[in-house]
């Protein structure tokens, strides 16, 4: 009987050098899989010198519904084939709907996307080997990280050049 395979991410760097192993073995990886997602990924935004508490900004709410509309899409192709929204159930929205938790007033946001993350492992694992499995999940975790790095940069730049002009 096979071990258990189990992978513990806790940071990016956790997440890229599981992906690289996986990738790499020549081993199939058992199907008893078991990813512990310890407390990544998770997006924190803080919005400093909002003009009034307990707001979020038009802008801010597009880049998140964006944010839950990619969420969704990458769903629908994973279990369908297709990115086409349509497909979705009632069920399939609220499971993977994200929750914003905004605390000290509305200058600090975060959103759980272990959970979500969890949920595409879990959808998926009767159709994939374990191998498959540990690099996709991990995929999807380090491009939803990726680009949430790379939109929070060019924001940054964007709000930079404002003030500047």
């Amino acid at each position: 009987m096979a071990e258990e395979a189990v992978f513990q991410i806790r940071n990016e760097e956790d997440a890229w050098k599981a992906f690289q192993d996986a990738l790499e073995n020549k081993a199939e990886i058992s199907p008893d899989l078991k990813i512990i997602w310890d407390g990544w990924p998770v997006i924190r935004i803080y919005l400093p010198n909002v003009p009034e508490d307990a707001t979020i900004s038009t802008t801010m709410m597009v880049a998140i519904l964006e944010l839950q509309t990619s969420v969704y899409r990458t769903h629908a192709l994973l279990t369908t084939g297709d990115s086409n929204l349509r497909s979705l159930t009632k069920f399939d929205r609220e499971q993977f709907e994200l929750r914003v938790k905004v605390e000290k007033g509305s200058s600090d946001l975060s959103i759980n996307l272990p959970e979500i993350i969890a949920k595409y492992g879990n959808d998926i694992v009767a159709k994939m080997t374990g191998t498959e499995l540990v690099i996709m999940v991990l995929g999807l975790a380090l491009i939803y990280a990726g680009k949430l790095t790379i939109s929070d940069y060019l924001s940054n730049k964007t709000a930079q050049r404002k003030i500047v002009v």
